[in-house]
């Protein structure tokens, strides 16, 4: 399975003006940072289809963050300024091109990746031959 992670800009420069020394968008770990959505309509996403560029993929989690970015960039209190910041964490579902400035769009998920309620939210099993 593979996970990215998207941020919202307004997430981030929220978390930021908690901070006398500011994250950059890549000192956070993540994979995208998203203009065109807010933080709420980025966790929308959970367990929902939506694409980057052309690429699909389904919401899965809120994630939420750890250590290690301030630890690898020597600034503090990145785990608690980001505590409260929506970041999805997602799996990628098909192939395709993600270029800067590619949106977020919303999408149907394919049935297959329909999460019931209740589940685990991984990936459906693989028929077997």
């Amino acid at each position: 399975m593979r996970h990215v992670t998207l941020i919202s800009r307004s997430a981030l420069d929220e978390a930021n003006s908690e901070l006398r020394v500011p994250f950059l968008p890549i000192e956070t770990r993540r994979n995208f940072l998203v203009d065109n959505m807010s933080a709420a309509e980025l966790l929308g996403l959970v367990d929902r289809g939506f694409t980057v560029g052309g690429v699909q993929m389904r919401g899965f989690e809120d994630s939420v963050p750890c250590a290690i970015p301030g630890n690898m960039v020597t600034k503090a209190g990145f785990k608690e300024a980001f505590a409260n910041c929506a970041c999805l964490r997602a799996e990628i579902l098909s192939g395709g091109m993600i270029e800067i400035g590619d949106e977020v769009g919303i999408s149907p998920l394919p049935a297959a990746w329909i999460v019931p309620p209740g589940s685990t939210g991984r990936r459906p099993p693989q028929k077997s031959s």
